[in-house]
């Protein structure tokens, strides 16, 4: 039997299409280069049973050779196996124990525990502490009713949310897949071992089969991967446990007049058509959990006041200047918006970097985490695979702090413009380490400039006498100017406090001679951008989003020529490019020579939204 090393070890090799070295799995699992070479063995052999050599080669490393659909086999076999060692380790058998009891209506002993994970009842006995533990994150208690056994007590949505919860943070990309495929009808009756086994089966197949029909038709792009997900999972939920007579509060049937317009009645339908075949009905409150709130036309978020506490509140904790980030805060406003915004299923992101960030980075996840508690209501919202992509784009900035360079501040002093200062710019900091140009001026601004930008070194053409320290060269550089000026940095970078580098989260420009002409620029092309949006599109705006309007596209039009505009790689959009609103929009920014990126036009849109 494989060890849960030589199982991950082998999902490795079915994930990646370079050889891997035996001292990385070593590294990766912090044991001797001897053991992982046992293991390999085992694993060689285990592919051979498959019909698949495992390959290796001293200099290269171990991997395979073989067709997508063989692949797929391979990963479908794995997958089994892992199902059979599934309960070997306390953490994955504490997830499972947790969504067993949840979905249970009476109290479970821990002789019957026992049997279902096949250990022993003293292991169940030691395991109940840790679930306790984890039950109490989700504001879920474990109780331990005498001569019955375990049972969970808590808020309905809370008990739901911990169940959601732990079954998307248990897939990996194999089973998202898989599962998706199922319901667009690639990979129906397929088995979702370790999570929706024969406690929900039943419920989930009918669920599946109705849904699938749903997208028989050509109406894919309506919905996003994980939305489908979502909405399956919450479904599984809810009719379990409705079944186990357990509802969201308030038995209120759902009266579509309440429903938005933009509501797809067709999904609707289906949804209804699985509780009646259940014999149960379809609640309004039961609806809500399953689609989000946004769905019944509730008020929006202010994305923007949330991103500015979250960022306060992380900073403040954290003791670094994140509220500098302005990069930080555009990309976190735009990614909250996309994920908090009208017509948005509020959903439990799927995640598969969570354990790793919670692990790695354990003081900045809590304090994102308390920021999401204490700023955002939507209870469905603020959990831990929604937090932990919240503290990447945190990540994201740190790392730009910690690669900013500590810095000799410089400024040139000419008679020239801006043209041969760049040039200048370009060829110092080429030369010379840690130097950084932050501007220019003539002789006659000298004091200005260096008060301004904090300079710590001035290199000039002419002769000055500054309490900074002074380089004279040539009008244009020679080898012994770079000499000299290497050499005076390097003096100066001694007495520069490291923590500087914390501070100078963007490089200042070089300030352009007609400075105020460009600032004029912008802000004109700005303002009449938006003359021409209100113009032409004032009866679709949504009036409570008017006022915000103005700056909006005053900021987006800067970060459009600073080349600084909104950059969310990875993340799924649904722009309609057929719409009316989006077209306009789309003539008015390309007559003014604007062209946006697809995140830049989503952001925009939401002043649209009715």
């Amino acid at each position: 039997m494989l060890s849960i090393r030589e199982l991950q070890i082998i999902n490795q090799i079915l994930n990646t299409s370079i050889a891997v070295q035996a001292q990385h799995f070593a590294d990766e699992f912090d044991v001797s280069l001897r053991t992982i070479k046992y293991d390999l063995k085992k694993i060689k052999d285990w592919f051979e049973e498959q019909g698949v050599p495992l390959i290796s080669k001293p200099s290269k490393g171990y991997w395979i050779e073989c067709d997508s659909n063989k692949l797929m086999e391979l990963r479908n076999e794995l997958f089994k196996l892992e199902h059979t060692q599934l309960y070997s380790n306390q953490e994955t058998r504490v997830v499972r124990i947790l969504i067993f009891l949840g979905f249970s209506k009476y109290p479970v002993t821990a002789e019957k525990l026992a049997r279902e994970f096949t250990v022993s009842r003293n292991t169940i006995l030691n395991d109940m502490d840790v679930v306790s533990e984890h039950a109490e994150r989700w504001g879920v208690d474990l109780v331990r009713v005498k001569r019955h056994g375990y049972i969970v007590i808590g808020e309905e949505i809370k008990i739901r949310i911990m169940i959601e919860d732990l079954i998307m943070n248990s897939m990996n990309n194999y089973e998202v897949y898989r599962l998706t495929e199922g319901i667009m009808g690639g990979a129906r009756g397929y088995h979702f071992y370790h999570m929706l086994d024969k406690q929900i089966s039943d419920v989930y197949r009918i669920i599946e089969n109705k849904i699938s029909r749903y997208f028989e038709d050509d109406v894919v792009k309506k919905w996003q991967s994980m939305d489908i997900l979502t909405v399956l999972i919450r479904l599984t939920i809810s009719l379990k446990r409705m079944q186990l007579g357990f509802t969201m509060g308030g038995y209120q049937l759902l009266d579509r007049s309440k429903l938005s317009d933009d509501t797809d009645f067709q999904m609707v339908e289906l949804v209804e058509s699985a509780y009646h075949e259940l014999s149960l009905p379809i609640l309004e409150n039961e609806y809500i959990y399953c689609f989000g709130s946004a769905r019944f036309n509730q008020s929006n978020i202010d994305t923007l006041e949330l991103t500015k506490r979250i960022v306060q509140y992380v900073s403040q904790e954290e003791d670094l200047p994140f509220t500098k980030d302005s990069k930080l805060h555009d990309n976190l406003f735009a990614h909250l918006s996309l994920r908090l915004g009208k017509r948005r299923i509020i959903r439990n992101e799927f995640n598969p970097m969570n354990a790793d960030i919670k692990r790695e980075h354990p003081r900045l996840f809590q304090h994102v985490y308390e920021a999401c508690e204490k700023y955002i209501t939507l209870e469905q919202v603020v959990q831990e695979s929604f937090v932990s992509l919240i503290v990447l784009h945190f990540l994201v900035s740190y790392e730009e702090m910690k690669s900013v360079e500590k810095k000799v501040r410089t400024l040139y002093v000419c008679s020239t413009g801006r043209g041969v200062a760049r040039l200048i710019k370009h060829r110092l900091e080429s030369h010379i380490k840690n130097i950084q140009l932050v501007a220019y001026c003539s002789i006659m601004d000298v004091d200005r400039m260096c008060k301004k930008y904090d300079i710590d070194l001035i290199v000039s053409i002419y002769p000055i006498d500054s309490p900074k320290h002074v380089i004279v060269i040539s009008s244009w550089p020679r080898s012994i100017d770079y000499q000299a000026i290497q050499s005076e940095v390097d003096q100066i970078l001694q007495h520069i406090p490291d923590d500087r580098k914390s501070r100078q989260l963007v490089e200042p420009p070089i300030i352009p001679k007609n400075e105020e002409a460009l600032s004029e620029e912008i802000i004109f092309k700005g303002f009449e951008v938006y003359r021409e949006i209100v113009s032409e599109l004032s009866d679709q705006l949504n009036s409570t989003r008017e006022k915000g309007l103005l700056l909006h596209v005053l900021l987006m039009v800067n970060r459009y020529y600073f080349n600084k505009q909104y950059d969310l790689v990875g993340t799924e959009m649904n722009l309609n490019k057929t719409d009316q609103t989006f077209n306009k929009l789309k003539d008015i920014l390309e007559k003014n020579h604007i062209y946006l990126q697809e995140p830049e036009f989503y952001a925009l849109l939401q002043y649209f939204r009715k």
